[in-house]
């Protein structure tokens, strides 16, 4: 077999290595950010619209309540009755009650009441007064009290003069009660009969935002009789419920007519329902639960900001895999390209995720239910690459076959009327029904609309993981949703906040910083707050801690600090022989002295270890059995006199030093007990008990 010829060309290139490229662009974190805000913004706005929508008609009720209020007479009664609206679930907190005025110049006539600020009859009689008045108020000047009422009589009579010299309408004052079940009750009795006796003359309106039910209401079930009959209730109920959060989000996230910058997949959502049915089912925690989730996207992907259209001012070539002039073009055409499929394929999963709704929504009025199956589940399940269960398609299929003969030109008009929806099986079998209408013809219409909804759900049911190579820029799939959010690790928190409090306070390095590093050194003991140096110290310690010795070494923590003040040189970085290294364990060597080293002068002391306890001081009366540790009296007697290292202070400065030592070793030891890290024993005055273990090493920490 003869040999084949081959050519060997040698590589003539450089021996650089492989070419790092960075993991993140140089203002990513400002891109991610910007993009974060707009696609939030866009999530919110579509929210607060169809909130605003479902409070359309209670807001047209309230409102005209309240201005109607004084113009109904009510014959026969001994007294006016003051008007009070009473709301109950205002799931719009302040925003909500605002709409009911609309704003504008229907401001200066709306006073907001809150149990803060109303902790006493005057103080809400100020803030009822002063909230009008200062708004509106010309003249300057006047003898009567700011929380007299008969100020704002004289207020509004001069608004009154005013607007009929220029023919205009005489608004009510409005006085809206915030979180009305925490004002104090016998304040608010005095205030509304206060109130009730300057009606009409000054037309207070009151309305009232109750947490509690409608039936009774709160203000029924508190308030005696005799402030009920000063008072004449209107009670409206704001829509709440788990019917209107799965409006909000089949509408935000599942209606083809709006799109937004990320899809949140099933992993989220689903997360999302079970919160809310299990723990509080309110806008404001479906509003937070979303924001948490949108926020963890754009940390999560470091090219998320590329999800956003209007998020364009970035340098392509940062990311670019060719060298040549065109690379950024082919990467915006790449990039778009890319966004197109994606966002078709949710838009596809949109429309038949409308089609099933609709489709069910016709079989429910006809009876046909499937238990535990929701508008958001069934929806939910297009997403998951499966159109409900097997068993609930077949289920609806067999209805649909069972439908009554007048009812499948129905269901026929209300898919026909769907836009962005390609029907064309449908309008078929609409065209082959006769005008008659017979039973029989009927039926195979009904025949063929099963058929076709069965062959419908299958063609749905394609996983968008598959359209776009970079479907995870909109689209967060099965990604599950971040619960350490929304129920943190207190513990392991402050545990970590304690030993390196400066991962909590330092300020974020940019990425073109020379000298950043990601390995940063822990800072030494002596940088660190009380709080802090106490605790290292407490982990240094045995089982038991003696509060005596826990005292001297936190002491002698505070002297280093002390000398390093007066004497700056020795915390200086460029001085080698004068650095203090005190953050190293005790009784181990440090990381910038080899082993061998003697220690300096001004090193701080190792924390007495178990085995080797240094000699406390004489046993006082303070201990025995059943004593409580009193741990100012130990500290006052483990004080010994403290030598300078550089110059004789004097008496009076030293035993200055020594109460600051005390104050501050009491006020961290009380810190450390008031979160649960000591324990007293009941048994020794001068010991107690660790609450927590093997935490000081640094791998665990991490």
């Amino acid at each position: 077999m003869d040999a084949q010829a081959t050519t060997f060309i040698p590589y003539t290139g450089g021996n650089d290595e492989n070419v790092e490229f960075p993991d993140d662009l140089e203002n990513g974190p400002q891109l991610r950010w910007e993009a974060y805000k707009s696609a939030w913004n866009k999530c919110l706005g579509r929210i607060q619209k169809i909130v605003r929508k479902l409070h359309e008609p209670i807001i047209a009720t309230v409102s005209r309540d309240i201005h109607q209020a004084y113009s109904q007479r009510f014959p026969g009664l001994a007294r006016p009755e003051l008007p009070v609206i009473a709301i109950s679930n205002p799931t719009g907190s302040s925003a909500f009650l605002d709409e009911i005025l609309g704003g504008g110049e229907n401001d200066k006539f709306l006073v907001h009441l809150h149990p803060t600020k109303c902790s006493n009859l005057t103080n809400a009689m100020r803030t009822l007064v002063s909230g009008f008045t200062d708004k509106y108020s010309k003249s300057g000047g006047s003898s009567l009290s700011s929380y007299d009422i008969k100020t704002l009589d004289a207020w509004y009579d001069s608004v009154r003069q005013e607007r009929r010299a220029t023919k205009q309408s005489l608004p009510n004052l409005v006085v809206i009660l915030h979180d009305f079940e925490r004002f104090d009750v016998t304040v608010m009795q005095d205030f509304l009969y206060i109130c009730s006796l300057h009606i009409p003359s000054i037309p207070l309106v009151f309305v009232v935002s109750l947490l509690s039910p409608q039936s009774p209401t709160y203000l029924h079930v508190t308030y005696p009789r005799w402030v009920l009959s000063v008072l004449r209730i209107r009670q409206h109920t704001t829509p709440s419920g788990p019917r209107i959060l799965d409006q909000i989000l089949l509408e935000t996230f599942f209606d083809p007519s709006f799109m937004p910058d990320i899809m949140l997949g099933p992993g989220v959502l689903s997360y999302v329902l079970e919160h809310l049915e299990r723990y509080e089912a309110s806008v404001d925690s479906l509003t937070h639960l979303l924001k948490l989730a949108f926020m963890n996207h754009y940390t999560s992907e470091t090219y998320s900001f590329l999800s956003s259209t209007s998020n364009a001012p970035f340098d392509m070539t940062a990311c670019r895999p060719f060298d040549d002039d065109d690379s950024s073009s082919f990467n915006i055409q790449v990039l778009n390209a890319e966004r197109n499929a994606c966002t078709s394929g949710i838009h596809a999963k949109r429309v038949g995720c409308r089609v099933l709704l609709d489709i069910y929504a016709v079989l429910k009025l006809h009876g046909f239910r499937i238990h535990g199956l929701t508008d958001v589940r069934l929806a939910l399940s297009v997403f998951e690459g499966r159109a409900a269960s097997k068993a609930d398609i077949t289920a609806m299929a067999d209805a649909i076959r069972k439908l009554k003969f007048a009812d499948v030109p129905l269901l026929m008009d209300v898919l026909l009327g769907l836009n962005h929806v390609d029907l064309a099986t449908v309008k078929e079998i609409q065209r082959e029904m006769p005008d008659d209408g017979d039973s029989k013809s009927l039926r195979v219409a009904a025949e063929k609309m099963a058929e076709w909804f069965l062959e419908y759900t299958s063609s749905i049911t394609r996983q968008l993981e598959k359209s776009s190579k970079l479907w995870y820029l909109w689209y967060t799939g099965r990604a599950p949703f971040p619960v350490e959010l929304v129920n943190p690790s207190v513990r392991s928190t402050i545990v970590g906040a304690l030993l390196r409090p400066t991962e909590f306070t330092k300020p974020i390095r940019s990425l073109d910083d020379e000298d950043g590093d990601d390995a940063i050194d822990d800072p030494p003991v002596t940088e660190l707050a009380d709080t802090s140096i106490l605790f290292q110290r407490y982990l240094e310690s045995g089982r038991m801690v003696n509060v005596y010795d826990w005292y001297t070494a936190f002491k002698d923590v505070l002297d280093v600090q002390r000398d390093m003040r007066e004497e700056p040189s020795l915390a200086r970085p460029g001085s080698p022989s004068k650095r203090i290294n005190a953050a190293a364990p005790p009784g181990t060597p440090s990381r910038r002295n080899p082993p061998g080293t003697p220690s300096r002068k001004n090193a701080v002391p190792a924390t007495p270890s178990r085995k080797e306890p240094p000699a406390s001081p004489s046993k006082t009366k303070g201990k025995g059995k059943g004593k409580e540790v009193d741990v100012p009296t130990i500290v006052e007697e483990s004080v010994k006199p403290v030598k300078s290292t550089k110059k004789r202070r004097d008496k009076k400065a030293e035993e200055k030093w020594q109460l600051e030592c005390h104050a501050r070793f009491i006020r961290g030891l009380h810190e450390l007990d008031y979160v649960g890290f000591v324990k007293h024993t009941g048994r020794k005055a001068d010991h107690v008990f660790r609450t927590v273990f093997e935490i000081g090493d640094d791998e665990e920490i991490d």
